[in-house]
């Protein structure tokens, strides 16, 4: 065996855990099964950009469904008149879009076919009435002797004739004009569109009073009944609509499309949520002789059928992220086996085994670097397999991809880069629209640098809106509250501006994120964990937690169960205050990370943990070591250190009953001798009762606070303080920071990272000095108008930043971009990059004169020409302190 050295560095991958790893890693690259899903290329779209693929268009041939389908409607007479009258059309849809589209494409001419075949039926009926009476009064006239002679009925008529022909143009004209206004107003309350309450049509009511309207009257009549109807059950609608001579396609709301989509032998029906790449993709597949055809050159049959009930919502979700939760068991599942093959699911299997196992690992082997044993466990060719598979846009954003990424994502989440991982999470929780934002964007980007200015990945669907808000800097923290309870969706992206300050954009957003982010940190909130700082005047108005923010213990059992988040923080009891803010400050991370933006609040490893083990299923968490020495160092430090002293106590109890030769009476004698060996000090002498140490109003245990720890219940005392302190105290504001997390994205999503990893995706720290390196500074930096690397203003500029210190850098941030940390990757992630660019100096003032100044939005620093280097210093380090928390022109 292969012996340490005391000098020489541990490491995981060359111990003998390392080599099983490493061994199990070849295995698991020589036997799996994972296949890539690719959306059809022809040769021209290979030389096209990716995001070209998002313009694609399907082509179907749209008719009703016949006969032999059995549906829901309230009447088969109503699809047996559509498919008399309705004319197959072909139409073409963008793929990237959902079966909604064709839906309100049909609608409005569904419901307009159906309404103009029964008003050609009662203008019938109205055309046979008057010929019946005629006819009538015609064999009454003969009975009776009073018959006319004929040319004297001939010139009657003539002249009505004529007098017709006068009136006729005007009339024509007119009817036409009522004929459009009701068509639109038909197709317009087909799709659910009031345009009388819009004011985008008048003269309705008189043009329905004109003339021969009493028809026309007699249909708006009937459209408001419908329309008020529709508010009502179903089965009133469809009564009143019967009793009326109306259908159930009246009334917008009662009805909706289905569709059945052929292709080859295979057929599926499918709802307008469903995607249409991604059904056409699924069925291709199901037919060998159309899984490698093009699917752009084929028109594929799509059959419709009307049937009663308001139609689904339409998702731009991704598959259901319960199945992170749910793949976080012990097992395989068969899906995974199935797709990754029977012996890599054993390795998966077995290399989860050791993932939960790499703790105890690591303290055997004495590692305390946690990247090392990481590296470990990714394989590099399902990566590699992962990353190829979120590549194709097509297959991304419509929700395409393998049901293996969301498993392996679930169950082994370490064998993919962290990375990888990440460009996972946004292709599947950040929802429809961003995905096909962020692919046009990067279309986009790549666009810049080419001389072609077309632009053929512009499609209308996917735009995100932006949404700004102007709040004061007084109570922000209360605006904030309102502000996201608005406007905190996943639809929109939020902006913020502030009163009496011309800034907008990314800079006052940014710097209000890394506001809200502090007032949350402030001591008097009682939010988290409180550690003595070394230095005592030191940020004394937010908590001092060098190791992350974890929260401060709470008698859950004290929170009410009506709490509301519209109701005002300040009128709350301080524990229904606290679930409110841990809400909050779970939608504020949500909302930040889908957005985009920094926060700037660390949260402890811990505190991730115990979300993590909240969104597992109960079957899926190991109760036998509820709490560990590691974990409640990781939180407190001084508190583990004060149970380790109290657990000497225990210890020498233990070892007082393995002595068999004690009689019960010596027994306990020995153990009331009991003794601490660092200061002789006896149990008793501590003062000691069942309530949570710094914490009195937190009672361990029914009446704790009268109940002192003696040796016999010291153990049990112990135990509570570290349940409590990890898991009951911290039970409630978990759950409510998961609630407040759902209100963006499903916080399951999170099961994909590592607490370490989570801790550097939401407080990414600015202490990593490799970020701040001259060469580092020099490969982020961007010149512009005549500054280079040589220049001596850019020389000092990066010298400057090389001596700052950690404070110093958070200023610096702060007044450049808004936020004060970098995003994960450090000046490399910067978009816009960093740019530098030359002030020039206005006579009779001199550049010495001039302070730098930033356009944050755009990150773009304007540096003066400084004499020297301790001018520069002198003023960049004036303008970081009294540049901050304000956005005005410079």
């Amino acid at each position: 065996m292969r012996h340490h050295s005391a000098t020489e560095p541990h490491s995981l991958s060359t111990s003998a855990f390392g080599v099983l790893l490493s061994r199990l890693q070849e295995a698991l690259g020589l036997v799996e099964e994972l296949r890539v899903n690719e959306a059809y290329q022809t040769g021209a779209d290979e030389l096209q950009p990716p995001a070209h693929m998002l313009s694609k268009q399907v082509r179907f041939s749209v008719s009703p469904a016949g006969s032999q389908v059995t549906t829901n409607t309230a009447s088969s007479e109503q699809m047996e008149q559509i498919r008399r009258s309705f004319q197959t059309i072909r139409v073409s849809v963008h793929a990237v879009s959902t079966f909604s589209v064709l839906e309100a494409y049909l609608r409005p001419r569904i419901a307009l076919l159906t309404r103009s075949n029964r008003q050609r039926r009662r203008q019938g009926r109205q055309t046979d009435e008057p010929e019946a009476s005629t006819s009538g009064n015609l064999a009454d006239e003969s009975r009776s002797g009073n018959l006319q002679p004929q040319h004297a009925r001939l010139g009657t008529r003539a002249d009505s004739s004529a007098s017709e022909k006068s009136e006729q143009a005007p009339e024509r004209g007119a009817r036409c004009d009522r004929e459009h206004l009701r068509m639109l107003q038909m197709i317009a309350q087909a799709s659910g569109i009031d345009l009388r309450a819009a004011g985008l049509i008048d003269g309705l009511n008189a043009d329905a009073d004109d003339g021969n309207g009493s028809s026309d009257s007699e249909a708006d009549d009937d459209n408001m009944a419908s329309e008020q109807s529709s508010q009502g059950a179903a089965g009133s609608n469809q009564n009143s609509a019967a009793n009326n001579g109306e259908t159930l396609l009246d009334s917008p709301g009662d009805w909706h499309l289905s569709f059945i989509l052929r292709i080859g032998n295979v057929e599926r029906t499918v709802s307008a949520a469903d995607n249409i790449f991604r059904v056409i993709y699924e069925l291709c597949h199901c037919d060998p002789v159309l899984k490698g055809a093009n699917p752009w050159m084929q028109t594929f049959e799509l059959q419709f059928y009307v049937e009663s009930g308001p139609s689904l919502p339409v998702s731009s979700e991704a598959p259901p992220h319960q199945l992170l939760a749910h793949l976080h068991g012990l097992h395989v599942d068969q899906e995974l086996e199935t797709s990754i093959g029977k012996r890599g699911a054993s390795i998966v299997q077995l290399l989860r085994v050791l993932s939960d196992l790499t703790p105890q690992a690591r303290s055997i082997a004495r590692i305390d670097d946690m990247a090392d044993s990481d590296r470990l466990f990714i394989n590099h060719k399902v990566t590699a397999k992962t990353a190829r598979q979120l590549e194709d846009p097509l297959i991304v954003v419509c929700s395409a991809l393998p049901s293996w990424c969301y498993r392996l994502a679930g169950f082994a989440p370490f064998l993919v880069s962290f990375e990888t991982r990440l460009a996972l999470l946004q292709a599947t929780c950040f929802g429809y629209s961003r995905n096909i934002n962020y692919w046009q964007n990067l279309a986009r980007r790549e666009r810049r640098g080419s001389s072609n200015a077309s632009d053929s990945t512009q499609i209308p669907l996917g735009r995100v809106q932006r949404q700004k808000v102007r709040i004061s800097r007084h109570r922000m923290l209360e605006s904030a509250l309102k502000m996201l309870e608005l406007y905190g969706t996943p639809k929109s992206i939020l902006e913020v501006e502030y009163y009496d300050e011309v800034g907008s954009g990314i800079g006052p957003t940014l710097e209000f994120y890394a506001t809200i982010s502090r007032c949350l940190q402030e001591r008097e909130l009682g939010l988290w964990r409180d550690e003595r700082s070394p230095v005592p005047e030191a940020h004394s108005e937010y908590v001092y937690a060098p190791h992350g923010l974890f929260p401060a213990p709470m008698d859950s059992t004290s929170v009410s169960d009506s709490t509301q988040s519209s109701e005002p923080a300040d009128a709350l009891p301080p524990n229904d205050r606290t679930v409110q803010l841990f809400k909050f400050a779970g939608h504020l991370i949500s909302k930040g990370l889908i957005d985009g933006r920094i926060l700037d609040i660390s949260l402890n490893t811990e505190f991730w943990a115990a979300v993590q083990r909240y969104l597992l299923p109960a079957s899926s968490i190991k109760t036998a070591t509820p709490w560990s020495w590691a974990q409640l160092e990781a939180v407190d430090a001084q508190l583990a250190k004060s149970l380790r002293y109290l657990y000497r106590f225990v210890e020498a109890k233990n070892e007082i009953y393995t002595r068999v030769e004690l009689s019960p009476a010596q027994l306990q004698n020995e153990i009331d001798a009991i003794r601490n060996p660092d200061d002789q000090a006896a149990i008793a002498d501590l003062a000691l009762d069942f309530t949570l140490p710094g914490y009195p109003s937190v009672e361990l245990r029914q009446g704790g606070a009268e109940i002192p720890v003696t040796m016999s219940n010291i153990h049990s005392y112990i135990d509570l303080v570290a349940e409590w302190t990890l898991h009951s105290g911290v039970r409630a504001q978990v759950a409510a920071f998961c609630q407040g997390f759902d209100r963006v994205f499903s916080s399951t999503c999170l099961l994909m990272f590592t607490p370490t990893e989570l801790c550097n995706l939401i407080g990414q720290t600015v202490a990593d000095d490799a970020y701040w390196s001259g060469s580092a500074l020099r490969d982020s930096i961007k010149m512009e108008n005549g500054f280079s690397l040589e220049s001596p203003e850019v020389c000092m500029f990066i010298e400057f930043l090389e001596l700052l210190d950690q404070a110093e850098r958070r200023l610096f941030l702060q007044f450049v971009t808004g936020a004060p940390r970098l995003p994960l990757g450090g000046f490399h992630a910067l978009h816009p990059p960093l740019r530098l660019t030359p002030r020039q100096a206005v006579l009779p003032l001199k550049p010495d004169d001039y302070l730098p100044s930033v356009m944050t939005c755009m990150n773009l620093i304007k540096l003066p020409k400084y004499s020297s280097f301790k001018v520069f210093s002198q003023r960049w380090k004036q303008v970081m302190v009294e540049g901050q928390k304000s956005f005005h022109l410079s």
